[in-house]
């Protein structure tokens, strides 16, 4: 039985739900898990690929811009010989560059939403697996609570934490506290 069918299903998912509507609660966080741990394997080849086109879509930006201010420069000199014609010519492959050019930039956008939109969905399943795997390690009975505080598990910070962010929240917690 799969208990995911998207990406998003698993980053929606109530595990205590999951866990109680199951047989047996400790194969159910043992599939669970194994799902969640090719979810985020698909999405690190999502967040590969995004990249990938970032970068492409930087490339070509470039190229469009060396070719307008070849397009320029052809055209200032076809003037200087007296050459309108040529000239013309030059500013219209110009003005098809430029709109090549913002064409290229508007789809850059794009591509850095999606891949923004990636990287919150990689870091959600991520979280969602330090949950799973924080479950899998309690005793039956504590299976299915929603929050798992107090435990000792959460000493063990995954290296999917940003350390940084968290010291950060925590000194400033502190300070609203007054501490």
């Amino acid at each position: 039985m799969t208990y995911f069918s998207r990406l998003t299903d698993i980053i929606t998912c109530n595990l205590s739900d999951l866990i109680l509507r199951s047989d047996d609660p400790r194969e159910a966080i043992k599939m669970i898990i194994a799902e969640i741990k090719q979810g985020i394997g698909s999405a690190e080849r999502s967040l590969q690929t995004a990249e990938r086109q970032v970068r492409r879509l930087d490339h070509e930006i470039s190229e469009t811009h060396t070719e307008i201010v070849r397009w320029d420069t052809k055209a200032r000199s076809a003037l200087e010989d007296n050459n309108e014609g040529e000239a013309r010519i030059c500013l219209i492959r110009r003005k098809e560059s430029r709109d090549l050019h913002a064409g290229l930039e508007q789809q850059k956008q794009t591509a850095i939403t999606t891949l923004q939109h990636l990287q919150t969905t990689y870091k959600a399943l991520q979280a969602r697996l330090c949950d799973a795997e924080r479950r899998q390690a309690l005793p039956d009975h504590q299976l299915t609570t929603a929050q798992i505080l107090g435990t000792g598990l959460d000493d063990n910070i995954t290296a999917t934490t940003d350390q940084e962010e968290i010291e950060s929240e925590l000194s400033l917690l502190k300070r609203e506290m007054g501490k």
